[in-house]
């Protein structure tokens, strides 16, 4: 990592890529495209910051969003204030984290000039920029995925307990973000673990998987306590396989009126597929 930040030419392409992000998340943003209550985690995090709750409505309890990037946001707000713009500037640093892990990964196993290759398709990749304008989660998961990722081979390559920890934390993260990576989570941390008894670093993979499980634990339990039942992660899993499946005919038919289907989302959400390219023009907006 620290040979690719010592290298005049990639920190020039490091600037180019942080002026590109900064420059794009200022247009949507101040000209009204982006839109901080997408997806409601951004909500989440003013009830964190106000209230101390995680709630979306105010005084009602929420499992629908995992918890790492609200309060990712909130310790943002904390510092700056509830600036969602700040947040926005957050992801251009969390854009170039991305490309500087894979870049490091990418050296790690094929050398030198792969790592420039990866850094300069990484810092330039269209959607890569294009999250971090919005406050959605991806940004934030691509850093700390692809940070996971460049320690474990650290860890592997080096079974040190500090790494260990580093390495469970967030490998935990990522399960906190995304409740789809816990079984993927599980399934590396498995091997991991076994890859460490087999170098006889029994000690560093019980760090590791200590440290690893208290993240998605804490939600765990959290849930446990406030809804009575299990929640590994969001109680929106499978609501995206649901809503592409089973189609009401009302949905299909022209001049469909509020109220007539109660499975469809609520109208802020309409901007998540008709929006985000011109508020003169674009059906979220006019609706």
């Amino acid at each position: 990592m620290k040979e690719l930040l010592l290298d005049r030419r990639l920190q020039m392409l490091l600037l180019a890529g942080l002026l590109l992000r900064v420059g794009y998340v200022s247009h949507v943003y101040f000209e009204g495209v982006s839109h901080p209550s997408m997806d409601e985690y951004e909500t989440i995090a003013r009830q964190l910051v106000a209230q101390g709750r995680y709630d979306v409505e105010p005084g009602v309890p929420t499992a629908a969003r995992e918890p790492a990037f609200p309060f990712f946001i909130a310790a943002i707000y904390l510092v700056c204030g509830t600036q969602p713009y700040a947040v926005l500037l957050a992801h251009c640093v969390l854009g170039l984290l991305t490309c500087l892990f894979i870049a490091a990964t990418t050296r790690r196993l094929f050398g030198d000039r792969a790592a420039i290759a990866a850094l300069a398709v990484t810092l330039f990749y269209p959607y890569f920029i294009f999250y971090a304008g919005y406050f959605y989660r991806e940004t934030f998961l691509c850093c700390v995925l692809s940070a996971a990722l460049y320690v474990l081979g650290t860890l592997l390559d080096d079974p040190r307990p500090r790494t260990g920890l580093a390495a469970g934390l967030l490998m935990g993260a990522c399960s906190a973000t995304f409740s789809s990576w816990i079984p993927i989570g599980a399934a590396v941390s498995a091997w991991v673990v076994w890859k460490l008894w087999r170098l006889d670093r029994a000690c560093v993979a019980a760090v590791y998987l200590a440290v690893w499980a208290v993240l998605p634990g804490a939600w765990i339990l959290r849930n446990g306590l406030v809804f009575g039942r299990f929640i590994p992660g969001s109680t929106l899993g499978g609501f995206n396989f649901y809503t592409a499946l089973v189609v009401p005919n009302e949905i299909q038919q022209p001049g469909t009126q509020p109220g007539q289907v109660s499975t469809l989302e609520t109208p802020d959400k309409c901007d998540n597929c008709h929006g985000g390219y011109d508020r003169a023009v674009e059906p979220a907006f006019n609706w």
